[in-house]
């Protein structure tokens, strides 16, 4: 009998990804990452849409690592799931808490 190895994940397969695209991706991740800092240090953007801004594009950067680099990629949709369903969560209580040290109320005049 064939020892089992921990890479074998209980008989589960896993797409393989080409190197490539992790090349693509990890390019990705640098642009998006230029774009940020160019968003925070240009101050072209007003600060309450260059926030929205930055938002965005740091959720669309936690997507790319969690999807590929993390392989939930083609990965059981339960645990997708589990990893995904917090994110919402996560983000009111960073608004919460910028709410309550009054730096939402100052970057957005409210």
């Amino acid at each position: 009998m064939a020892e089992q190895t921990i890479s074998d994940h209980s008989g589960e397969h896993h797409p393989e990804i080409p190197t490539r695209r992790y090349l693509l991706i990890g390019l990705a991740l640098a642009l998006l990452t230029g774009v940020e800092i160019a968003i925070a240090e240009s101050g072209i953007i007003a600060p309450p849409a260059s926030i929205i801004l930055l938002t965005v594009l740091s959720v669309a950067k936690l997507v790319l690592v969690a999807m590929y680099y993390m392989h939930l990629y083609g990965d059981n949709p339960i645990l997708v799931a589990i990893f995904l369903i917090p994110v919402p969560f996560v983000l009111l209580i960073i608004g919460a808490l910028l709410l309550e040290f009054d730096a939402f109320r100052a970057v957005f005049g409210l």
